[in-house]
């Protein structure tokens, strides 16, 4: 079944009367500021808030508003994971010192400095709670750093920025 079909969501309006629905996305800052070696993450998560965006409009006629939650990241047990990755296959590659330092800096932002998933949870409470939601929510840590100066900064002082950060600038 498509979820987006008119129809279905029409009908689905009508059986609960003139009881107003909200759709909530997770996405992430990802969606906005790319981060290299996450390009098919990245670009998933820009195309679930273009869809978003689109379905938000779409379902105005039913009284159904979709809400964008935008986290940073997250500490969870996931990083865990990522710490123990087995990256040996890039190591014959020009990416190798990037892959490492791009593992051992998000492994250690999200555990000095992620969101809890407690907050997460609150950014996703106040979505579903407030009568009226802003249509995005960006729940990131050290806001300033990590989501207001790379949107306000020249895409290529950004990308050079990130690119030495990672070990990706040619030597």
């Amino acid at each position: 079944m498509d979820v987006t079909d008119a129809d279905a969501v029409h009908q689905a309006a009508q059986k609960v009367g003139s009881m107003i629905g909200r759709i909530v996305n997770i996405s992430s800052t990802v969606a906005k500021v790319a981060i290299p070696l996450l390009g098919a993450y990245s670009s998933s998560k820009s195309g679930l808030e273009g869809m978003s965006d689109a379905l938000r409009r779409e379902l105005m006629l039913f009284g159904i508003d979709v809400v964008i939650i935008e986290p940073g990241t997250v500490n969870t047990a996931m990083y865990d994971k990522g710490e123990k990755e087995d990256l040996s296959e890039f190591k014959q590659t020009e990416y190798w010192e990037a892959v490492q330092n791009f593992q051992k800096f998000i492994v250690a932002e999200a555990r000095n400095n992620g969101l809890s998933p407690e907050r997460l949870g609150g950014a996703v409470h106040v979505a579903i709670s407030t009568a009226k939601p802003k249509a995005r929510y960006a729940v990131v840590p050290q806001r300033f750093k990590n989501w207001t100066l790379p949107r306000l900064l020249p895409v290529r002082m950004l990308d050079a920025a990130v690119a030495k950060q990672m070990g990706l600038k040619k030597p």
